[in-house]
């Protein structure tokens, strides 16, 4: 049997979420959209409890040499980055997929 991982959002993503629900409602003008979106990146990130590996190492997708724990899960147009351990997944920041991420992960 699978062992299922705790999930935990920083602050920051939390605040991604909030500000992606924002921002397809202005641009849409419906409640409906900008739940449906930000319910569909949630399902997409609890899936993450049974396999961790959906996503790819961050320094696979930077082609990169480097042992960074970061990992990267891509949920319709919008980029999830986390990491995890034996216990717990921690969602550490969500984008939109054609924003610098690696730029706002780093603080660069």
């Amino acid at each position: 049997m699978l062992k299922e991982r705790r999930l935990e959002y920083t602050r920051t993503a939390v605040e991604n979420l909030d500000d992606i629900f924002q921002t397809v409602l202005s641009v849409s003008s419906s409640e409906k959209i900008a739940t449906n979106i930000v319910k569909s990146i949630g399902n997409d990130i609890r899936k993450l409890q049974y396999n961790v590996t959906l996503g790819r190492p961050l320094s696979a997708v930077l082609n990169l040499e480097s042992e960074l724990t970061y990992y990267r899960l891509v949920s319709g147009k919008y980029i999830v980055i986390y990491e995890f351990d034996a216990e717990v997944i921690t969602v550490d920041l969500i984008v939109w997929g054609k924003m610098d991420y690696i730029a706002t992960l780093f603080n660069v």
